[in-house]
């Protein structure tokens, strides 16, 4: 019971969700925006983007399917999310890692 309390804890505080934000914006594909355009590259668009990951109503949004080449020639494809579909894993990822570290297989 304390740890689904303390996982909804960091997936609703404020720092949770900026450390979400951070994740994203901070990392090599952060100048890659999904099928709705969207980067968060200015300050104000960061801490618009906070505001939003609410798990209420949330939908993801299709991938952006693009194809890059291999090195025998072929195509590999390539789906990329949307900045906020990348920040609402990494806010599940802030909440699930822990449990996965501590739990034997």
């Amino acid at each position: 019971m304390a740890r689904e309390s303390l996982q909804w804890i960091l997936t609703h505080s404020f720092s949770g969700k900026a450390l979400a934000v951070r994740r994203v914006t901070e990392n090599q594909g952060k100048r890659t925006p999904g099928v709705d355009g969207i980067m968060w590259s200015t300050p104000e668009a960061k801490s618009q983007a906070v505001q939003s990951l609410r798990r209420c109503g949330y939908t993801p949004m299709p991938l952006k399917r693009i194809y890059i080449p291999k090195s025998n020639g072929k195509l590999r494809p390539l789906g990329i999310l949307t900045m906020k579909d990348r920040a609402m894993q990494a806010l599940s990822l802030l909440a699930l890692e822990p449990v996965s570290e501590t739990t034997r297989i």
